[in-house]
């Protein structure tokens, strides 16, 4: 298992497992692949996209736009495996080795916990002007 760049040569894989998420979720079967890497390729314009997972097979993705956290993703079979922390370990070294100095996000709250495990802050302890949900760490 790795963590792959996403792209043309590869799309068919991650949206497979979103495919596969939302008729989960949804329970439909309505949703077709050719619509699926469609419509996730229109909402990941302008992001940086790397999902983990083998040739065939992705199990999580994680989705940034500069120094934003925009989305983190792990199918619901393959979760507590670490497979979050480690795309979040890759993304927090990715954005050092392109020279960002924090990330932030806008965490569900369900995911609070997890980001604190991993050394988040909640913008607001740290700035008592600011009322937001987001949190950050420094790299």
């Amino acid at each position: 298992m790795e963590i792959i760049k996403y792209g043309r040569d590869n799309e068919s894989t991650l949206c497979q497992m979103f495919l596969d998420l939302v008729n989960t979720r949804d329970n439909t079967d309505d949703i077709n692949l050719e619509k699926t890497i469609s419509d996730f390729n229109r909402d990941q314009t302008g992001k940086t996209v790397f999902y983990i997972g083998d040739e065939d097979n992705a199990y999580g993705y994680i989705s940034l736009k500069g120094n934003y956290l925009d989305e983190i993703m792990v199918s619901p079979n393959n979760q507590s495996q670490g497979l979050g922390k480690e795309l979040l370990n890759f993304a927090e070294d990715y954005l050092k080795k392109t020279g960002h100095l924090t990330i932030e996000l806008d965490p569900f709250d369900r995911a609070i916990k997890f980001y604190e495990s991993n050394g988040y802050k909640k913008i607001d302890e740290t700035n008592k002007y600011s009322s937001s949900d987001k949190m950050f760490k420094l790299l």
